[in-house]
């Protein structure tokens, strides 16, 4: 799958990412899915649970949820991507919903298949086993490589730009 970048925004398979103006805060889960978790009218609030203390919160805000501090990089082009995405599963969503059923036109089918690849791929654990994944290859990769073999288990191999990498396996 080629994703192109262009001066107007990324493409990749049917999905044009407008540039608009991004915010910082980048979700690996979409606020859209979170919303229909809300626990208020307006659909800003959520009960999760806390794993580490083993407690519950009430009311917590979703835009604090299950997000990093560009966590796509600070360029915004692939956060701009998910937006455009988001997008338009969250409308295949609401009619799911609405419909209390799964009546998907192929096309629509295609989307969500897509979307729910990006979603298993798009979470800093995911990220983080793929990288260390990535070290593991490569030092196995250049073992017989005597420039660098005595010298593999001294440092770390990392990728400039992994989550680009996940983004492109997913589509």
């Amino acid at each position: 799958m080629a994703l192109n970048s262009s001066p107007r925004g990324y493409r990749a398979r049917g999905f044009h990412c407008k540039q608009t103006k991004m915010g910082r805060k980048q979700h690996f889960v979409p606020q859209f899915l979170l919303r229909h978790f809300s626990t208020d009218p307006k659909q800003r609030l959520v009960s999760l649970y806390y794993l580490p203390e083993s407690k519950v919160i009430r009311g917590a805000s979703i835009r604090g949820q299950a997000y990093k501090k560009n966590l796509y990089g600070s360029d915004q082009n692939l956060e701009k991507c998910f937006r455009t995405i988001e997008t338009r599963v969250s409308v295949i969503v609401n009619r799911i919903i609405q419909a209390e059923g799964i009546p998907l036109a192929p096309e629509d089918d295609m989307i969500l298949k897509h979307f729910v690849c990006l979603q298993i791929n798009r979470t800093p654990e995911k990220i983080s086993g793929m990288e260390s994944q990535f070290d593991k290859m490569m030092k196995v990769a250049f073992r017989h490589d005597p420039r660098v073999k005595d010298y593999l288990n001294d440092f770390t191999i990392k990728m400039t730009s992994p989550y680009h990498f996940m983004f492109l396996i997913a589509l």
